[in-house]
C-alpha cells in the first residue's frame, strides 16, 4: 500500500535491453514506461521541429503519425489482485503529477512567433500535459485506459508568473486551474522541490486524488542548478552532493506522505549540446547573444560548455546512486529513456 517505485531513466540507449539481461524479473510497467517515454521524447522533437526556429536542422525521421488511439485499451488488474509497484498495469494509474523546471512547465514549447515564446504550455508538456490531441504521458495513459480521464494533468497555457520575482517573492508560484498537479516552475531549481511537493499535497483533495489511487510522478530538474554558476563551477547550493541529497529528501517525503506512487526519475541532458545545435540557427544565435540564461553555455567558450557537461554527468551519477538505493530496498528499478530538448526548451 505504501510502496514507491523509482524508475530511473538513463540517457544511454543500451540500457533498454535490461529486460533481457537482468537476473530478476523486470516490472512490466517499467518496461512499457520506457517505450512510452521514448515515444513522447521523439514525438516532442517532431512537434517542435515543425514550428520551431530550428526547423531546418531538426531531425525529420521520427514519428510518422500521432500515436494516440493506435493501441487498444488495456484492462485494469483483476479486482482480486494485490497490487504493488511491481505488478501495476498502465490502466491501474489514475493520477499524474510532475516536479521540475521550465522544461516540465512547457515554457515556449509551442512557439511560432517571438510573442508566444513567453508562455508555459502546460497542457502539452510531455510528463503531465492533458490537452486534447497532444502526445503526452497522461494522454497515452488515458488511451490505454479506454479514454477514461486521469486526475492531475495540466491544461492550457499561462504566462510564467511563476518565474517573475517582485519584492523578493514569486509573483504567482502556481495557478491550479492550469497547473493542476504539475508543480514544475519556470526557472525552478532543485532546492525548491519541497515547495513543489507542498503544492501537490495541497491540491490532491481538490483534484479528487485519494490514497487508494495509484499515481505516477515524474521528476526532471537540475538544469537551472547547473546553469546558475557564473564561474562554471558548482557553488554551495548547486554541487552534485547537494543535488543528490535534495532528490533523496523529496523522494523520502513523497514516500511518507503519498501512498501508491510510481516515480519516473529522469536524468539531465548534456546542456552543452544545446549550444552546438542552437548556434546554427539565426534565431537561437540572437537569443544566446541577448539573454544570459546560462552563462557557461554562451559566455565562457568551449571550456565553459565542457564544465556544464561534466556537471550534468555528476548530477546523473547522483541519480543513479539514488536509484540503486531504492533498488536495494526492493522497491525501485532502473530504466532508459533520453529527454528531448531544442534551444534551451
Amino acid at each position: 500500500y505504501g510502496e514507491i517505485c523509482v524508475c530511473f531513466s538513463s540517457n544511454r540507449f543500451y540500457l533498454l535491453n535490461m529486460a533481457q539481461t537482468s537476473h530478476s524479473p523486470l516490472p512490466k510497467l517499467c518496461s512499457f514506461l520506457t517505450a512510452f517515454l521514448l515515444l513522447i521524447s521523439l514525438s516532442t522533437q517532431q512537434r517542435v521541429a515543425h514550428s520551431h526556429p530550428l526547423d531546418d536542422e531538426a531531425p525529420r525521421v521520427l514519428l510518422k503519425k500521432n500515436p494516440l488511439g493506435a493501441c487498444p485499451p488495456v484492462p485494469p488488474s483483476p479486482s482480486n489482485t494485490t497490487l504493488t509497484v511491481r505488478n501495476l498495469r498502465f490502466s491501474d494509474i489514475s493520477a499524474v503529477f510532475a516536479f521540475g523546471d521550465s522544461i516540465s512547465a512547457g515554457f515556449g514549447m509551442k512557439t511560432k512567433h517571438f510573442a508566444t515564446s513567453f508562455f508555459e504550455y502546460r497542457g502539452a508538456a510531455a510528463s503531465s500535459g492533458g490537452d486534447e490531441g497532444e502526445v503526452t504521458l497522461p494522454n497515452l495513459l488515458k488511451d490505454v485506459r479506454g479514454g477514461k480521464e486521469l486526475k492531475g494533468p495540466g491544461k492550457g497555457k499561462e504566462f510564467p508568473w511563476d518565474a517573475i520575482m517582485w519584492k523578493s517573492k514569486i509573483v504567482r508560484p502556481h495557478y491550479p486551474p492550469v497547473d493542476h498537479l504539475n508543480a514544475a516552475r519556470s526557472n525552478g531549481r532543485t532546492k525548491e522541490l519541497p515547495l513543489q511537493l507542498a503544492y501537490i499535497l495541497s491540491q490532491l483533495k481538490d483534484e479528487g486524488v485519494t490514497d487508494e489511487d495509484w499515481k505516477m510522478a515524474t521528476i526532471l530538474v537540475g538544469a537551472n542548478d547547473v546553469c546558475s554558476s557564473s564561474s562554471c563551477q558548482p557553488g554551495s547550493e548547486s554541487g552534485p552532493e547537494v543535488y543528490g541529497q535534495l532528490i533523496r529528501t523529496t523522494l523520502e517525503q513523497l514516500h511518507k506522505q503519498v501512498p501508491r506512487v510510481f516515480v519516473n526519475l529522469l536524468p539531465l541532458f548534456n546542456i552543452s549540446q544545446v549550444y552546438d545545435i542552437g548556434i546554427k540557427s539565426e534565431y537561437c544565435s540572437l537569443v544566446f547573444g541577448a539573454i544570459t540564461e546560462c552563462p557557461c553555455l554562451t559566455r565562457h567558450g568551449p571550456e565553459g560548455r565542457k564544465a556544464l557537461g561534466d556537471m550534468a554527468v555528476k548530477y546523473n551519477e547522483q541519480l543513479r546512486q539514488i536509484a540503486d538505493e531504492w533498488e536495494a530496498k526492493k522497491i525501485g528499478r532502473l530504466q532508459s529513456c533520453p529527454p528531448a530538448i531544442h534551444c534551451i526548451h
